[in-house]
């Protein structure tokens, strides 16, 4: 099927303007990427993203011109709207996004760091007292328990049949000791 030269103007500067506004989208992603720090794979899937779009565009935009043909000067339409916008918006937005980069980054970015840095570090000293607390109280509660037969409640003959010369002591004491040491030895003895 012919398509006249006006159709084909109106498609090629369709197309221009398609890709101008991919540039746009690709420049919005690039801030965004330059903003959050991302990591390869988060380019990666971006790119996708972008091409996947990209793509949707080119097909919806050769439905439209061209009757769902590929043709050369769409895509070469696309080309020129997208290296426009990066030599003219492009070269304003990239400076204009360093620039706010940095302002968000002394203003913003760096107080919030130092902020997380301080709660995390007095997280960390919590989280060691708490600890600490938690492992005296365990080695304290340790040290109270005592085996069930060495237990003894008043009674100085339920430890096995032994009995203990410390309980002796604790009834009477020293004296009481020596006091019927001294009756023992003056029982043998007559009175004066």
């Amino acid at each position: 099927m012919e398509i006249s030269l006006a159709v084909q103007m109106q498609g090629f500067i369709l197309a221009t303007v398609a890709g101008f506004a991919l540039a746009i989208l690709y420049d919005a992603l690039k801030m965004v990427r330059t903003m959050i720090r991302s990591t390869p794979s988060h380019v990666f899937w971006m790119d996708l993203a972008f091409m996947a779009v990209a793509g949707i565009v080119t097909f919806l935009l050769a439905l439209a011109a061209s009757y769902g043909e590929v043709r050369f000067y769409l895509l070469a339409g696309e080309g020129i709207g997208f290296c426009l916008y990066f030599m003219t918006f492009g070269l304003i937005s990239s400076r204009v996004v360093r620039f706010v980069r940095k302002i968000l980054d002394f203003c913003l970015f760096r107080p919030l760091k130092c902020i997380f840095h301080a709660l995390a570090h007095w997280i960390r000293r919590k989280a060691q007292w708490i600890e600490g607390k938690v492992k005296k109280s365990y080695a304290k509660r340790k040290k109270r328990l005592k085996p069930r037969r060495k237990i003894v409640y008043n009674d100085a003959n339920k430890s096995n049949g032994k009995k203990n010369k410390r309980q002796k002591g604790r009834k009477g004491g020293r004296n009481q000791d020596y006091e019927s040491h001294q009756t023992k030895k003056t029982a043998g003895k007559p009175a004066p």
